[in-house]
């Protein structure tokens, strides 16, 4: 094998990032305050076109995974769900799949009515007790992988291997580590 085959890397996805050909279309709920841009406007000129839709809490913009440099597409939290969904609206941004994907693990799970979706759909992906992941990471060679994001433990899961990161962001993201051969299959 080429040393370029057996460096490590890891690889940042958001979920937001991921084609979801077979994505649910669900109505927002009141606490979608998120949405994901791509693409998002010139650091210049980002917080006038904002403020076309509402008040901001965050703006995240995603780094490009070849340059590290911030890219242009990331994820806006308004303030309220009105200005979300005035963004949205304009088709100038989509729903956070990261914020409806991560209210099973931040809000309360006794009240569905807190959640775009009938069920989590992290455990969906995940898998019970991890297996759908660990399957996935054995068939790709991948030393890691893994769900990460806000309310998610840091430390590995079972199928994961050895090493601990901080998460890259608080959005729900995957992280995979392996040589190139490994994170192609992925």
């Amino acid at each position: 094998a080429s040393a370029a085959a057996t460096q490590i890397h890891q690889e940042v996805l958001h979920i937001d990032e991921l084609p979801m050909p077979r994505r649910p279309e669900v109505e927002p709920i009141k606490e979608d305050c998120e949405v994901w841009v791509d693409p998002l406007p010139e650091a210049t000129e980002l917080k006038a076109w904002l403020a076309a839709f509402g008040e901001v809490v965050d703006v995240f913009r995603l780094r490009d995974a070849q340059t590290g440099q911030f890219s242009d597409r990331g994820y806006v939290r308004f303030q309220e769900h009105a200005a979300a969904l005035a963004c949205v609206e304009t088709r100038a941004g989509s729903w956070s799949e990261s914020e409806r994907g991560m209210s099973w693990q931040l809000r309360d799970r006794a009240d569905p009515g807190r959640h775009a979706y009938p069920e989590s759909i992290l455990a969906g992906l995940i898998g019970k007790r991890g297996k759908e992941v660990a399957e996935l990471r054995q068939a790709c060679g991948l030393r890691r992988l893994g769900f990460r994001g806000a309310g998610l433990a840091a430390a590995p899961r079972p199928g994961e291997g050895a090493t601990q990161q901080p998460p890259a962001s608080r959005r729900l993201h995957v992280v995979a580590e392996g040589d190139e051969v490994a994170l192609g299959k992925l």
